[in-house]
């Protein structure tokens, strides 16, 4: 049902909010963040160099209010922690994802897509090296059911020790 890939991501620089909300919180969380992050971007004249991605560090769901980040990548060196925003450098790592369509919004179907990746990551002998993510296109909020707005990936080692 799930048409899995791999992907290279580059070392990047991150502005990132974290919190704990539930899956009934999770899109208010999603969007106030956004805006905070972008809002934060504007005023150092910096820009995003990817699209937004939220890390799930826990479950999140109707009754677990898991630790997620949302995260702001940008190549921007005059960037700063500030407030709620912290900024770090998000290392260079191999992953696995599969691509969503509009048409695939909503938690049952994005938990789904995460249980799809960590199973061919299993069949495959691949080990999780971070936690899962979703990363958000920005037609998210205009597209067509049909239409590419996310991706769930789970970064990967081969073997029994993490790549270098």
């Amino acid at each position: 049902m799930y048409e899995i890939s791999e992907r290279d991501v580059p070392e990047r620089k991150v502005l990132f909010i974290q919190g704990h909300v539930t899956a009934a919180d999770l899109p208010g969380f999603l969007a106030d963040s956004g805006e905070l992050l972008f809002a934060a971007l504007r005023k150092r004249g910096a820009s995003l160099s990817g699209p937004l991605f939220a890390i799930y560090h826990g479950l999140v769901s109707e009754d677990s209010d898991g630790p997620v980040e949302i995260c702001a990548p940008t190549r921007s060196a005059d960037v700063e922690p500030a407030g709620r925003i912290g900024v770090r450098i998000e290392p260079a790592h191999r992953e696995a994802y599969t691509a969503l369509t509009k048409r695939d919004e909503g938690y049952a179907a994005m938990a789904a897509a995460h249980d799809a990746v960590g199973v061919w990551l299993t069949e495959h002998g691949y080990t999780a090296s971070a936690s899962n993510r979703e990363v958000y296109y920005p037609n998210w909020a205009t597209a067509e059911p049909g239409e590419h707005v996310a991706d769930v990936a789970i970064p990967f080692h081969t073997g029994s020790t993490p790549d270098p």
